[in-house]
């Protein structure tokens, strides 16, 4: 059974969509867990009115014995917060993610179930959205470094065996921009991922509230930890934080903080991007 993982955050316009998008889907045997985290534009009633409506249908599906979609309202701590609430609810093998103003075909659960019944030795599989499919691969490849193929990890396209959180551990909580990045990277160092090359998901561009747009620069995840990290693949690990770093200092001097990102750009390790690297350095310390 999948158990799919929807953190809302004042998403009145798009989560009706969403929750759509979920119903419409050929496969069955899941469960959707809202975790709404202290909406305050109606997010949560248009939730709460789709669960009675229903409930009140006695003939629509789902995993046996489990409520089609649950709703847990909680004060705002964050994405990663309301994710690991979710992922703490889980009753399913298997942990699907999707964002309140994001979209599935209607075969998408059919088609994850059936990668993972071709590879149940994994426990990582995704993906394409539209727009995305990824140029000359397979339609079907097993990755081992994980690090090196990252743009095939979008959250709205990940399936993760609910186990793997035992070990590689939750969220980080308080960062709201690249959190996502670490936790996939974290278990890709731990599981080969499946990439499934079809688009099958759709992303709302245009979404109001994009964390991209509003989360401080400050509250950005602290790339250079992945360093540390135990990996069989040290040189893409090392060229992957490296480039998170680089535009994360590219970001800083654009809005002014030359201090921070040259703290940034001092952070970077081994011989990767020098030439860039060298160019931020050296805005970083005359200016443009």
């Amino acid at each position: 059974m999948f158990s799919i993982i929807i953190p809302l955050y004042n998403k009145a316009r798009y989560i009706g969509a969403t929750l759509a998008s979920v119903l419409e889907q050929t496969y069955t045997a899941w469960e959707a867990i809202v975790v709404d985290d202290g909406s305050t534009d109606g997010s949560a009633e248009i939730v709460e009115k789709i669960v009675k409506e229903l409930n009140a249908n006695s003939n629509v599906g789902g995993a046996q014995g489990t409520p089609l979609i649950r709703l847990i309202r909680q004060p705002n701590g964050g994405v990663s917060c309301a994710r690991n609430t979710g992922i703490r609810a889980a009753k399913g093998d298997f942990v699907a993610f999707l964002d309140a103003d994001d979209r599935w075909d209607a075969n998408y659960l059919e088609q994850m179930h059936a990668l993972i019944q071709r590879h149940p030795q994994e426990g990582l599989f995704c993906a394409a959205r539209h727009g995305r499919l990824i140029p000359y691969q397979p339609e079907e490849t097993v990755i081992e470094d994980v690090a090196a193929w990252t743009i095939i990890l979008w959250t709205g396209t990940i399936v993760a065996r609910r186990t793997l959180f035992d070990s590689v551990g939750l969220f980080r909580e308080g960062i709201n921009r690249g959190e996502d990045r670490d936790m996939w990277l974290r278990i890709g160092l731990a599981t080969p991922a499946v990439l499934l090359n079809r688009e099958l998901a759709h992303y709302e561009e245009d979404a109001e509230g994009s964390l991209t747009a509003t989360v401080p620069l400050s509250r950005e995840f602290p790339y250079w930890e992945w360093y540390d990290l135990p990996t069989r693949f040290p040189d893409s690990l090392r060229r992957y934080a490296t480039n998170q770093i680089i535009q994360l200092a590219k970001a800083h001097l654009q809005a002014g903080h030359r201090r921070t990102a040259l703290r940034l750009m001092l952070r970077c390790r081994g011989t990767s991007d020098l030439r860039i690297r060298l160019k931020l350095l050296t805005r970083c310390l005359i200016g443009n």
